[in-house]
């Protein structure tokens, strides 16, 4: 019998979650470092079982409608399994997608502060 053969038609994961039933995309998401509260996740056993995992989207991602999306630009998140991305102060964009910290946020041309 596969593992993750199929996800159950009650199966709903928290907000900020993702629901994920192929092993090659968990052990991916794990391969990335990610520590957060890997003894919930640790047990390759139970999610065979279960047919799925919900696993917390990553900082620079966020939930929407079941799936883990990148912050768009002007936008970040530092936070695992969050629901929404931060936006950068007016006139100040992120030079890239799935930004994680308010550090990314840079000035705009035309926003420069100048100090008299």
């Amino acid at each position: 019998m596969p593992c993750f053969g199929e996800v159950y038609a009650a199966a709903t994961c928290d907000n900020g979650q993702q629901l994920l039933r192929d092993v090659a995309t968990i052990d991916t998401y794990f391969s990335l470092g990610v520590e957060y509260q890997l003894s919930k996740y640790d047990n390759m056993f139970l999610f065979c079982h279960q047919g799925f995992a919900c696993l917390p989207c990553l900082p620079g991602y966020y939930e929407e409608n079941g799936v883990c999306v990148e912050c768009g630009y002007g936008y970040y998140q530092p936070n695992f399994q969050m629901s929404l991305c931060f936006a950068c102060s007016q006139g100040q964009n992120t030079t890239h997608m799935a930004s994680t910290d308010s550090s990314e946020c840079v000035c705009q041309k035309g926003f420069d502060i100048k100090r008299q």
